[in-house]
């Protein structure tokens, strides 16, 4: 753990999760983080268990427009339900993506966890979508196609009561 002081640029607040569920803090979260020079960025929890498209609906009704510096829409997805099986996790999520791209008129950003990305995601998402990898304690994530990388689950930032994440864009 260093203690370098990095500047915070953006922020991702999670807005829904599954078919129906919204986050009672999102509205005022998201509200504030646009009153700062923050980007900020919203992010529906997948469940594989659902509907692709009345999860994007979920999200969709909860975030509202975009504003032009807005980050794109965010599908976390780190778990796959008994009972679903790859192929049905990767149409579903794609029904999401192709939903929420439609509405907004920008990719969402894929996030996952290295090995979840390797183990279930097919081409058809990490070749097409942007992929915010989740991969701590290590140099670099094992998963290559990353565009974001989540590197810890405990920073301290001012402002921000407990620990949060960080992640970092890459610039190539």
């Amino acid at each position: 753990l260093t203690r370098d002081n990095k500047p915070v640029i953006f922020v991702f607040i999670k807005a829904t999760e599954g078919a129906s569920f919204k986050d009672s803090d999102f509205k005022q979260n998201w509200k504030d983080a646009g009153k700062t020079d923050l980007r900020r960025g919203a992010y529906h929890f997948f469940r594989s268990s659902k509907d692709g498209e009345v999860q994007a609906r979920n999200f969709i009704s909860s975030v509202g427009d975009l504003r032009f510096k807005d980050l794109p829409p965010i599908l976390d997805i780190e778990t796959i339900h008994k009972g679903c099986t790859k192929k049905l996790l990767n149409e579903r999520a794609l029904q999401w993506l192709n939903a929420v791209e439609k509405r907004y008129g920008r990719k969402p950003i894929v996030y996952a966890s290295s090995s979840f990305i390797l183990d279930n995601l097919d081409e058809r998402i990490t070749g097409n979508y942007p992929v915010w990898v989740a991969h701590y304690e290590k140099d670099r994530p094992s998963y290559d196609g990353w565009t974001w990388w989540q590197f810890t689950d405990r920073a301290v930032v001012k402002g921000v009561p407990g620990l949060v994440d960080l992640s970092v864009m890459r610039v190539d």
